[in-house]
Parts: structure tokens; C-alpha cells; sequence
């Protein structure tokens, strides 16, 4: 990821960038930040994944199973989706032949959900579109900035909130 500077173009929406919130009203409400944040990442996002089919929903769910493979509940509980939106997610990825459903050796009662031929290439596609949408929002963001940001998240989402049942996320190593 590359870091750009700011512009001083008063042409360019980014120009007036710290300025502008620093007046703002709600400038120092972090919650209220973090929101705004959170809602663009989402806007970005879905236009980026738009040519492939894909809601943000199946993108998270595409790569939580690249990443982890598992059963529909692991998963389901991996991503903090609701398991009957989960249930329904997936059933579209798979009639859409993005997924797949295999027995599970382990428990006959589940099956393990993979990625098929098809769904690894559109998400191999939809990342990178995902990437450079990303890397739009962050150009006018020094990159040590951003490490330090993610920092600060993963702090927040794996450790504050770990006692919080419905925010909990499973570690991960390595």
C-alpha cells in the first residue's frame, strides 16, 4: 500500500480534509467516527464487488471459508453472522456454485463448506477489486498511520471486547 500526501488541489475532495473535521461538530466522538468509517468502507466496498455479484456478506463469507474451511456453525461463529443469515448466504453461494457443501468425516450431522473452482476464481477477482478500492480510501494516509490504526483496532475487536459473547472473536495464531 502506498501513502500519498495530501493535496493542496482545492479541486480535490481530500484538499480541505483536516480542516474540515476539525470543525466538525462531532470531530472528536470516536464511536460516531468509527461509524463513518465503518459506512464508507461498506460503500466502497460494494461498488468494488458489484461486477462479480457479490454483497459484502458473501465476500466475508467467501474468504472466512478460504481462510478456514469448516463446518456452516464454525463459520457462522467465526464471522459473527447471525446463523440463519449465514444458512441463507450460504445456500446462495452455493446455488450460485461459488461453494460447496462436502460431508464432514468428523460428524456425520455436518457438512464442511469449501470454495469451488469458480468461487476461488471470483474471489481471487473480487479481492483485488477489494484491494484497490481500499487502497483509495487510505491514499491520503501515511502507511505507519495505518499500521498503527489497525493496530488500535485488532487491540480493540480481540482483546476489549473478547468478554462481550456476541463481539467475540477466536484468536487466531500465525
Amino acid at each position: 500500500m502506498q501513502s500519498a500526501r495530501m493535496s493542496t488541489d482545492s479541486s480535490s475532495p481530500r484538499s480541505n480534509l483536516n480542516a474540515m473535521n476539525s470543525n466538525h461538530p462531532l470531530a472528536h466522538d470516536i464511536s460516531w467516527m468509527l461509524g463513518r468509517v465503518w459506512l464508507g468502507f461498506g460503500e466502497v466496498r460494494t461498488r468494488a464487488l458489484e461486477p462479480f455479484g457479490l454483497s459484502v456478506r458473501d465476500y466475508v463469507v467467501l474468504k472466512a471459508i478460504q481462510a478456514e474451511g469448516g463446518s456452516q456453525i464454525d463459520l457462522a461463529n467465526l464471522t459473527k453472522i447471525d446463523k440463519s443469515t449465514f444458512a441463507v448466504t450460504a445456500d446462495g453461494l452455493e446455488s450460485r456454485g461459488l461453494i460447496e457443501r462436502r460431508p464432514n468425516p468428523g460428524d456425520r450431522r455436518s457438512k464442511l463448506l469449501t470454495l469451488s473452482r469458480v468461487g476461488d476464481e471470483v474471489l481471487a477477482h473480487a479481492s483485488h477489486a477489494v484491494t484497490a478500492a481500499d487502497n483509495t480510501v487510505w491514499e491520503s494516509v501515511e502507511h505507519v498511520d495505518i499500521e498503527r490504526f489497525s493496530a488500535v483496532l485488532q487491540a480493540l475487536s480481540l482483546d476489549t471486547f473478547e468478554s462481550f459473547p456476541a463481539f467475540s472473536v477466536r484468536r487466531f495464531h500465525g
